[in-house]
């Protein structure tokens, strides 16, 4: 049982000192037209480093024509990023105005975005965000607990129409923590019975 308390003890200790992560799987379209494959269509993981967050972008649900033309977040009031790595898509325009862009992901969370990426979205640009595609940028001035929602428009659906899909984050290291507190009560109860 010590040996057990041990264990539960080092990995907590693990899962509380590790680097936050928030993923953001865009699988809800609050207006327009439903990609034709199942959500999510979109995903962001962001993660915390020594100096801001890295947010990787990646679209596995979106199939064909269908594209992102622009992603955007919604932050805590103070947040204040600055783009340190501009990422692998030349196109890639990024804005940032603390509660003042109506953008894409406008939702019930907040009405504003406060961080969007642009990308590309001429009829005829290699350029543009599609589905199996990777696309990872560098912030400084920002931490993961920061964001709070994430919302896309994707473009290129059936009949020319397009949809903005929403999200909420699913914090990973809140339910690393969750579990081990969960395991340690069950221990606790465990001896109390014995």
């Amino acid at each position: 049982m010590k040996v057990l308390s041990r264990i539960l003890a080092v990995t907590a200790a693990a899962c509380i000192g590790s680097a936050s992560a928030a993923s953001f799987g865009l699988n809800t379209i609050y207006t327009g037209a439903t990609p034709s494959s199942p959500a999510p269509w979109l995903n962001a993981l962001v993660t915390d480093t020594a100096t801001g967050v890295d947010i990787v972008f990646t679209a596995p649900g979106l199939t064909g024509t269908e594209f992102v033309s622009d992603w955007g977040f919604q932050l805590t009031a103070g947040a204040a990023p600055v783009l340190s790595s501009p990422g692998t898509l030349p196109a890639t325009q990024l804005q940032v105005a603390l509660n003042a862009i109506n953008g894409p992901g406008s939702s019930s969370i907040n009405p504003y975005n406060d961080l969007v990426f642009n990308f590309e979205n001429s009829n005829s640009s290699v350029n543009r965000f599609q589905g199996g595609e990777t696309f990872a940028v560098s912030l400084t001035g920002i931490s993961e607990a920061h964001f709070l929602g994430s919302g896309a428009h994707i473009q290129g659906l059936v009949n020319g129409q397009s949809g903005k899909a929403h999200s909420v984050p699913e914090p990973s290291s809140a339910l690393a923590s969750l579990f081990v507190l969960g395991v340690g009560g069950l221990l606790l109860r465990r001896r109390k019975s014995v």
